[in-house]
């Protein structure tokens, strides 16, 4: 049926839109149809592409009930740095088996709490921090950048080594970035490296993907997000911040305004004292540029 075909089959999707539709859920144009259109600008990062994609999948649809909202709103906030990442912590598989009902199991919950508290996940550290250099090429034009590149991730994950981290927050400190960047398929993540950080890895592509309204302030349900996220997202995203600091406000993908308006989303659900030593570096930072 039209409603079972993917998103992928959309004239003119790009990867990077497929990838973040994919993460939230959304796989076929039936679940674009039904999702929010706020959220599907959001995610693709440009009201008029989103609308262009709806009208698409109207096009493909079997003449079931269409969306609601297509018409959406002018104010539709998008993130101040492209990024293809939820907007929410959590996600349901299709594939995902059913539980067994015989003997009483662990909550899915507990179990990624016990994983966290352990240190213990389904990958390998080796194999998270050789995807740290991964489409870094130290030769060549670009070899200057990739340097700076390549020493920010890693001052990222010394700084949470500094503060007692667990394998499962070093993992996913370690392929934040490429993560983001495509070089893994999301729905790699769990078999490759557990659940645990690809729970954690959810949260911080979450709060890096930071919107903004036309008052220049986060949006309140981007901040009760933030609210929610986890210690352990929280410290990995700080210490990214903190490692790109360490050249200045140029050192932010986003610039001053997008440092501000992630620090409040990290110190949103309360104090962390990697979070505090983020907010005192961009103090200092905009002290010396004053």
């Amino acid at each position: 049926m039209a409603k079972d075909k993917r998103i992928g089959e959309l004239p003119g999707i790009s990867a990077s839109a497929v990838v973040g539709l994919n993460r939230v859920g959304i796989v076929s144009i039936h679940d674009l149809l039904s999702a929010d259109f706020d959220r599907v600008a959001y995610i693709v990062d440009d009201y008029n592409e989103a609308a262009r994609l709806v009208r698409e999948a109207k096009k493909h649809h079997d003449g079931g009930p269409g969306r609601r909202g297509s018409k959406g709103d002018p104010n539709v906030p998008s993130p101040l740095v492209p990024k293809e990442a939820p907007t929410t912590r959590t996600q349901t598989r299709s594939n995902a088996a059913p539980a067994d009902p015989p003997a009483p199991q662990p909550s899915h919950q507990a179990q990624q709490r016990s994983q966290r508290e352990s240190g213990q996940s389904g990958g390998s550290l080796t194999s998270a921090l050789s995807l740290l250099a991964h489409g870094l090429s130290l030769a060549g034009e670009g070899g200057a950048a990739a340097r700076a590149t390549l020493a920010r991730r890693l001052t990222a994950a010394a700084t949470l080594l500094d503060e007692g981290a667990t394998e499962t927050e070093l993992l996913a400190c370690a392929i934040l970035e490429p993560l983001e960047a495509g070089a893994i398929p999301v729905d790699d993540l769990p078999s490759r490296f557990g659940e645990g950080v690809e729970s954690i890895l959810d949260e911080c592509t979450a709060l890096r993907a930071v919107p903004m309204m036309p008052t220049g302030k986060p949006p309140r349900y981007y901040m009760d997000m933030a609210r929610e996220a986890s210690r352990e997202s929280r410290r990995v995203c700080a210490a990214h911040l903190l490692a790109s600091l360490e050249t200045g406000p140029a050192g932010l993908p986003g610039g001053a305004w997008y440092g501000k308006l992630l620090m409040e989303g990290l110190e949103a659900a309360g104090p962390e004292p990697l979070v505090a030593a983020a907010r005192a570096a961009m103090d200092e930072v905009k002290r010396e540029a004053a």
